[in-house]
């Protein structure tokens, strides 16, 4: 990245001890240069003030008491309040003793703030109303520029914006000169230092946006420094980290931010961090530094394969993990990163589906590139059969058609001495099937030892089930009694290629039963339907959930 102006405002006061010097936006040249001009400045009138919230405050009403400005003008000064106040992040929620800094608009003029008309332009509004002429209008456009943190574009402006102009007694500060021409000190950007490309940016936004947070890329960010001083930090030349927890850390590798600055800006905001040194890693040692700087996330090597579910599961062998901590002193995964060879495909979108589904995020770096990879969305494939519910012997009638077994209800078996137990002579069967040359019974409560006794002296196997047997239970008493092969199996599903170990596989434990269609994978409700039609759509596996 080309290293471009970065332009800080900040009025001077007596900071020997931190080797502070002000840095002003009109000493600047609107070309780009390798180059910062520190000089002194006087204490500006319009630098910010600090206000202490009182009970009962709210921005609105401070706006219209503290500032003197009706409520058309509100919107306006609001967007540079919170301007000032990056520490805000609600304007609707603040609270007594928390510390403002205000603009201090007293150093306008003395009337309103100009609403702009249709067909205004800023020189045309310098110009009829300050009466600027051609020579000064640049000056006094940098000038108006300052007094509105919210206007990036002087040549973008609409109607009914609010401006706040220079006063005409105040002549805007000659421009500065060459670097060689400026006396005092000028610091040199470090044009070697490690610069993320727009790759790694995109990374770098992704992974923090995974946290809950966002990269700042744009425009300008005001931190307050002391009650008269701030610092303006364009966020094209300097990103910024702007974590959920209210964290705040400069990327700043050109070392464009004064070290007399970031250490001002450390001492009041504790929550506010310079980056200098990017690591030895490049991206993931500058990812290790934004997260560290911040007690509640971490972002780390990771060594061990992470293990997400149970009866459908995936097995995620991820280069960097990022994890939330909790205030027990738990932790919360939050996204894996791989390094990806580039002759691999990415990780289907089903997988990291549901990887996202348990709150795992998978951000996928191509090697060499450094670029993020792009997963192209895919139809879902039709979910696995649910076999029927409502009760046992429900369920049961439908196992029994997923295993193509036919069967009838409630059909009458005479049971040799039944009347030794006073009982009937007939037993009416809730479930009668036909195995060879045998007859199977299967039976939903309690039955008498007696006639228990009877059924399997006249050849028939019985399949007695409970009222209180699980599912799993049920299965297992069906096909043992009916005599079907199956096995308690848990099979791996690995991607194509030969990379071991892979960067990824899924599980799946089912009741692998043989059937006269084929095989079938038997695998409890509390698996993930999409995972589970995913691997039967993959990997042509005959799939039902119990």
């Amino acid at each position: 990245m080309h290293p471009r102006t970065l332009r800080l405002t900040l009025a001077f006061t007596a900071l020997a001890g931190l080797g502070l010097l002000s840095i002003s936006t009109d000493a600047l040249s609107q070309e780009d240069t390798a180059h910062l001009v520190l000089r002194k400045k006087a204490a500006a009138k319009d630098s910010p003030s600090v206000y202490v919230v009182q009970k009962g405050d709210s921005l609105s009403r401070i706006i219209r008491r503290k500032l003197g400005r009706p409520a058309a003008q509100s919107a306006s000064v609001r967007r540079q309040v919170m301007r000032l106040n990056p520490q805000i992040r609600n304007p609707d929620r603040i609270y007594p003793g928390q510390r403002i800094a205000l603009p201090r608009l007293g150093a306008t003029p003395g009337g309103p703030a100009y609403v702009v008309n249709r067909g205004d332009t800023l020189s045309r509004i310098l110009h009829d109303r300050l009466g600027i002429t051609a020579g000064e209008m640049a000056a006094w456009i940098r000038r108006v520029m300052q007094l509105n943190p919210g206007l990036s574009d002087p040549d973008r402006i609409y109607p009914g914006q609010a401006l706040l102009l220079p006063r005409k007694d105040r002549a805007p500060a000659e421009p500065a000169g060459t670097a060689a021409q400026e006396e005092g000190a000028a610091e040199r950007v470090d044009a070697k230092a490690f610069q993320p490309t727009g790759s790694e940016l995109a990374v770098i936004a992704a992974v923090v946006g995974r946290s809950g947070g966002e990269l700042v890329r744009s425009g300008k960010y005001f931190v307050p420094l002391t009650e008269t001083e701030h610092l303006a930090v364009d966020c094209a030349d300097v990103p910024m980290a702007e974590l959920a927890d209210g964290s705040r850390i400069f990327l700043d590798f050109g070392r464009r931010i004064p070290d007399g600055a970031a250490a001002l800006m450390r001492a009041r905001w504790e929550n506010f961090t310079v980056l200098h040194d990017p690591g030895a890693d490049g991206l993931f040692s500058v990812l290790e530094g934004v997260f560290g700087a911040s007690a509640r996330y971490a972002f780390r090597r990771n060594a061990t394969a992470l293990e997400l579910g149970a009866t459908a599961g995936l097995r995620l062998r991820a280069d960097w993990v990022l994890v939330r901590r909790s205030a027990d002193g738990g932790e919360h995964l939050l996204a894996g990163i791989l390094r990806a060879p580039a002759r691999t495909p990415p990780i289907p979108e089903p997988v990291a589906r549901y990887a996202e589904g348990k709150g795992l995020a998978v951000i996928e770096i191509e090697e060499g590139s450094g670029s993020l990879r792009e997963r192209q969305a895919a139809p879902a494939p039709a979910e696995p059969a649910v076999l029927r519910g409502g009760g046992n012997r429900v369920f049961v009638g439908s196992l029994l058609d997923a295993l193509g077994y036919a069967y009838r209800a409630d059909q009458p078996i005479p049971v040799e001495d039944a009347s030794k137990e006073g009982g009937p002579p007939v037993l009416r069967a809730d479930y009668t099937v036909r195995i060879g040359t045998r007859t199977a019974i299967i039976h939903f409560g309690e039955m008498a030892p007696p006639r228990r006794v009877g059924l399997r002296e006249g050849g028939m196997e019985l399949i007695q089930i409970a009222g209180t047997d699980d599912r799993k239970t049920v299965v297992e008493k069906v096909l043992g009694g009916l005599d079907v092969p199956y096995a308690a199996v848990t099979e791996d599903f690995r991607p194509p290629g030969d990379e071991e170990p892979p960067p990824w596989e899924l599980t799946l434990r089912a009741f692998r039963i043989a059937t006269a269609e084929g095989t079938l994978y038997l695998v409890s409700d509390d698996a993930d339907r999409g995972l589970c039609a995913y691997i039967g759509e993959r990997w042509k596996r005959r799939i039902v959930l119990y």
